[in-house]
């Protein structure tokens, strides 16, 4: 029943929440360079910045505010992974929509808030082909891609050239880009910050040293001292790459923070002529993340091994996974399948045994810090080659170390996506596949006789049909058949 109490007790709640929405602003609630970045009216925009410097409290302001005004268009905000979005924006959208009183409704199962005007803003994740898919032909008057230096090329580039791009053309709508710098100096990011791309985007750059609101600051801590603790932590001068890149935003090249050593002598272009081959396949699971198949091989009296073929997408079941599996086999037919068991890979790994007759095997994932050591001394010698364009390639230049590990545990292992690091599928499958190979008991080829001569055309012909001979009914011969 609709009481006066409660009519009057609704009123009192709308007075309250006008009176807290009108406090929010950008210039209420943002600072300096944050602040220049929300309020630019410019349509493209990179923003460049160290870990926190509250690039991302910047993406949410800027994201609720657009959708508190006409026209009523989706908003879209997306990171490699749904996962991703969830832990590093859905957090600042809730709790600015609840400090604020803002009055969004809160669509947690969808990650979506939809603001009092019926304006949507919808955070997903994108890092395959087939993800970036469900963007096409959607209208869009703002998007955010975030961490954007870790999206693969073979991702980020579609994904904005094909589908977010034309996306925003009915109501001219905005895109950033933001992200910590690249570790190498390429990639599509790094082009529209730096590179042929960066003409006709506006570029914004700061780093904690500028972020007023960041917590320890308020609580009365030296900024510059919390840098300095940083570099003692790890090891690092203050000029060492990794901490000019990460906290200060600088373009710097910086191999040392990826994990895999990757590098223009692991590149071929051919694979080399061999009289015989031996390969292995290794297979990671994935769902929102990518199942990865890699196929590795090495020819007769060589110790370097190929990654000869790949296949890496997102959500498709176990049948779809295995008839891929199985396409590869009648093509390599590999002496040895090895597929990740972890977590729920154990189930997955019966199913494909019995279901579906394929001999898979458990990966050795012990040590696999130490591993991934080898496998660095295996790239830093030439002795483990993939195409450029490979999948594998693409994410050896992503993976990051964690360098907090390596520093508390002398622990070897990836950046976990929920410090922004990229997960990388492909480069899980080789490694397993790599440390599956036996490429390391080929011997060089025997010697030969110093009187060894190339055969002739003619008597390659000859020896031919002297061989197709051998195995024929003497009988028939005699009697001329063929």
């Amino acid at each position: 029943m609709d009481t006066q109490a409660a009519r009057l007790a609704r009123t009192l709640r709308q007075l309250a929440q006008s009176r807290r929405a009108a406090e929010f602003s950008a210039e209420a609630c943002s600072f300096g360079p944050q602040r220049a970045a929300i309020l630019s009216p410019h349509k493209r925009k990179v923003k460049v910045c160290g870990r926190r410097s509250g690039k991302t409290v910047g993406d949410a302001i800027e994201l609720m505010l657009g959708a508190l005004e006409p026209p009523i268009v989706p908003e879209l905000y997306v990171t490699l992974t749904r996962g991703n979005a969830k832990e590093i924006i859905w957090p600042d959208l809730v709790r600015l929509n609840a400090e604020y009183q803002l009055g969004f409704k809160v669509r947690d199962g969808d990650l979506e808030l939809i603001s009092p005007i019926g304006v949507k803003i919808q955070l997903r994740g994108a890092h395959t082909a087939q993800e970036i898919e469900k963007y096409r032909g959607k209208k869009f008057k703002k998007a955010i891609i975030d961490e954007a230096g870790s999206f693969p090329d073979r991702v980020i580039r579609p994904l904005i050239q094909d589908v977010i791009r034309p996306a925003l053309t009915d109501y001219d709508g905005a895109l950033t880009l933001t992200g910590t710098p690249p570790a190498l100096r390429r990639g599509f990011f790094y082009e529209c910050w730096k590179g042929k791309l960066a003409e006709g985007r506006e570029q914004h750059h700061w780093t904690v040293r500028e972020n007023e609101r960041f917590p320890a600051f308020l609580a009365g801590q030296s900024v510059d001292k919390i840098l300095a603790d940083i570099c003692k932590e790890f090891g690092w001068t203050p000029q060492h790459p990794t901490f000019r890149r990460e906290y200060l935003g600088e373009d710097v090249e910086d191999r040392e923070a990826l994990l895999f050593e990757f590098g223009a002598n692991n590149i071929y272009t051919t694979l080399p002529k061999a009289e015989s081959w031996r390969y292995v396949l290794a297979w990671d699971l994935g769902w929102d993340d990518n199942m990865a198949v890699a196929v590795l091989g090495w020819p007769q009296y060589s110790r370097t091994v190929y990654v000869v073929d790949e296949w890496s997408t997102n959500h498709v079941d176990i049948t779809d996974a295995a008839n891929e599996v199985k396409r590869l086999v009648e093509i390599y037919h590999p002496q040895s399948m090895v597929i990740d068991q972890g977590a729920l890979g154990k189930l997955v790994a019966e199913e494909v045994r019995r279901r579906h007759q394929l001999p898979v095997k458990p990966a050795d994932k012990n040590q696999k810090g130490a591993h991934i050591a080898l496998i660095n001394t295996a790239l830093r010698k030439g002795e483990l080659m993939a195409l450029e364009e490979s999948v594998f390639a693409e994410e050896c230049a992503l993976v990051r170390k964690d360098p907090e590990a390596l520093a508390n545990g002398g622990k070897l292992q990836e950046l976990p996506a929920s410090k922004g690091g990229f997960h990388g599928n492909m480069t899980d499958a080789v490694l397993y596949g790599w440390r599956e190979c036996r490429a390391y008991f080929e011997d060089p080829p025997p010697d030969r006789d110093p009187n060894w001569r190339e055969p002739t055309e003619t008597m390659k012909r000859a020896l031919a049909e002297q061989k197709r001979a051998a195995g024929r009914d003497p009988l028939e011969m005699l009697m001329g058949f063929e």
